[in-house]
């Protein structure tokens, strides 16, 4: 028996155990997560998209966004020095 297969088993044991409404609530509330997720996963990249065309900056996903003024500064290549 492989383990996939007992997986499948023991979900199938424990979802006999609740009424038809309780599961269909549950089944629900999952799709509903799943597509709520998606949802925002969407957003988030058309947000990044439509800040990137407009030039501005994406979300602030990384340390130094945060660090504001104790960042570490940009070196200009401007052929000075």
């Amino acid at each position: 028996m492989s383990s996939a297969s007992g997986k499948t088993e023991i979900v199938q044991f424990a979802a006999g155990f609740g009424p038809d409404w309780l599961r269909t609530a549950v089944l629900v509330l999952i799709v509903l997560a799943v597509v709520a997720r998606w949802t925002v996963k969407l957003r988030r990249g058309i947000d990044h998209r439509r800040a990137a065309r407009a030039g501005e900056p994406g979300h602030q996903g990384r340390g130094t966004d945060y660090l504001g003024s104790y960042a570490p500064q940009r070196v200009r290549d401007d052929g000075r020095g």
